[in-house]
């Protein structure tokens, strides 16, 4: 019995092998040669594109949407603060200005107090003085008025002759600690007496 020669080996024309083994005309090549088939998951720009798309960040116009979102909260931001602000400066300037009236009544008040006992002393030590001179109005009021203004005179003297002994004393003092600070820094002051001589005559 004899071999069949074209046993095993793909007819030239495409139809299957009497023998069962049935090739398609131009089937994949072991060898891994391209076909009509899906690409394969191992492509390094499958791969690229894919790691792109699970990477890529929000797109321009929700970009734009966060971006005026923001703007417009730090506005709110703004206004609140130029709110606070002003009604802060709004209750300074009120209170100044209530202390400022309250102050000025106070003085008001105050001016009026001393004004009229003021003329209450006048009155009353120009009366007494008519009493004391026999009723004389005239002369009570003048030895009202002299005596009053005398006072005024003698107290403003010796208020101002205090002040002048006090700031005297001040400056004397202040003086005398500049000389004591010369005198240790220098051992010596320009303005002491030198030592006299032992024959009599005194140092230049």
């Amino acid at each position: 019995m004899k071999a069949d020669p074209h046993f095993g080996k793909p007819p030239s024309n495409g139809t299957p092998d009497p023998n069962g083994s049935a090739a398609s005309f131009g089937s994949a090549s072991p060898t891994g040669d391209s076909g009509s088939g899906p690409p394969s998951s191992n492509d390094p720009k499958t791969t690229r594109r894919r790691r792109r798309s699970t990477t890529s960040g929000p797109s321009l116009a929700e970009a734009a949407a966060s971006g005026w979102h923001h703007a417009l909260e730090l506005g709110d931001y703004a206004r609140s603060l130029i709110g606070v602000r002003a009604d802060r400066a709004a209750i300074d300037v009120r209170r100044k200005i209530t202390k400022a009236a309250i102050a000025t009544v106070a003085a008001f008040g105050l001016g009026a107090v001393v004004i009229s006992a003021a003329v209450r002393f006048v009155s009353g030590t120009s009366e007494g003085l008519a009493l004391l001179f026999g009723k004389r109005a005239w002369l009570g009021d003048l030895g009202a008025a002299v005596l009053i203004l005398g006072g005024l005179a003698a107290g403003g003297a010796a208020f101002l002759s205090r002040r002048e002994k006090k700031e005297l004393e001040e400056h004397l003092e202040k003086y005398e600690n500049q000389h004591r600070e010369h005198r240790a820094r220098h051992g010596h002051f320009v303005g002491d007496t030198a030592p006299a001589d032992p024959r009599g005559t005194p140092r230049p």
